[in-house]
């Protein structure tokens, strides 16, 4: 038998302004308020999904092979919410993951990095020479943004992208290794894609910060939090001259 959440996720994908359902016997039917003052047309058709199998159905064709027993109404507010995250989330998952990553870069960034903000232009350059120095003395700093990416994927899932391969969910010392790897220049970047979240973490050979792109809610109150427990600082990326 097909439950209610099921059939709200079946239907949300064929009638996405649902907001309204009822229970018969047999099926649940599904309308929308925005249908009251339209006749017909796509996406203004109620909807009724069987119980037994899955099927969809028009009210009318219902109506015709012979409707069920009405039940009661539904309030579906809160599993609209539930069922339309989960939607979308699948179907972010469906894209091929480097077609995911192009679209993440074009979202909102920010930077794990060692200062606060962005360090201001000097006439002496002197954070060239404070660059040098960390440069020099990078084991510390690996350390940190290594502790943040292993804590945070006891939280959620991670797809690992490097030059010449895809891992879903790597052993955690084979995780370790790649970000060695990284760090070593035998790897020129690594892209770390939270799928659960739509969003990514980047990091490249050479770079004393770490950026992450499109993280918001629950996944950014982490990471803020494992980014400061490692003694770094987590802010927004600057624009470029374009305002990007």
């Amino acid at each position: 038998m097909v439950s209610l959440e099921e059939a709200l996720r079946i239907v949300l994908d064929r009638k996405p302004n649902t907001n309204i359902c009822a229970e018969y016997d047999d099926a649940y039917y599904f309308g929308s308020t925005d249908d009251e003052n339209c006749e017909s047309g796509f996406g203004h058709t109620p909807r009724v999904v069987l119980k037994k199998t899955g099927e969809v159905k028009s009210m009318p064709e219902y109506v015709i092979s012979g409707a069920g027993n009405y039940i009661r109404d539904i309030d579906i507010t809160e599993q609209i919410i539930i069922q339309s995250e989960y939607l979308r989330n699948k179907k972010f998952e469906s894209i091929p993951v480097y077609s995911q990553i192009e679209e993440l870069l074009d979202r909102k960034a920010y930077l794990i990095d060692i200062f606060p903000n962005t360090v201001p232009q000097k006439t002496d350059g002197r954070y060239f020479a404070v660059e040098k120095y960390f440069q020099q003395n990078r084991s510390d700093i690996e350390r940190k943004l290594t502790a943040v990416i292993m804590k945070l994927y006891c939280y959620y899932d991670l797809t690992i992208v490097i030059e010449d391969g895809v891992t879903e969910n790597p052993q955690a010392e084979e995780l370790i290794v790649l970000l060695e790897e990284c760090f070593s220049g035998e790897l020129g970047y690594i892209n770390i894609v939270l799928p659960e979240c739509e969003a990514m973490l980047s990091l490249n050979y050479g770079d004393l910060y770490m950026t992450s792109y499109n993280v918001s809610g629950e996944l950014k109150d982490l990471l803020s939090q494992l980014v400061s427990a490692e003694g770094l600082f987590f802010y927004d990326a600057p624009l470029d001259s374009n305002g990007e």
